[in-house]
């Protein structure tokens, strides 16, 4: 289990992604680092496949990028107190990885 950082929140790639698993090399430049990227199936990312997202903050996802929009009315606090305090709240297996291969 990770430790929780100085400001008290468990730090965890979770937050950021979930369902998928990137392969990446460290050692490549900038911009070429991810190699390949799979979907919850298992299966590669098929980029002409629309694919189903949420994002709490529009701030750094620029408008070209998804349709239909909406506000759901969930600040970014409120929805991590709500995943801290659900104890039902997906397991590790659900949770997206990163490798470095």
């Amino acid at each position: 289990m990770p430790t929780k950082s100085s400001n008290g929140i468990r730090p965890t790639m979770g937050r950021r992604f979930r369902r998928l698993t990137l392969n990446a090399k460290l050692e490549n430049p900038p911009m070429r680092r991810i190699e390949l990227t799979f979907v919850r199936d298992g299966g590669p990312l098929d980029q002409d496949t629309p694919y189903r997202c949420a994002f709490i903050t529009m701030q750094g996802v620029l408008t070209r990028y998804g349709k239909d929009r909406c506000e759901v009315g969930v600040t970014a606090i409120k929805a991590l107190r709500r995943w801290f305090a659900d104890r039902d709240r997906p397991k590790r297996k659900m949770l997206g990885r990163l490798r470095v291969v």
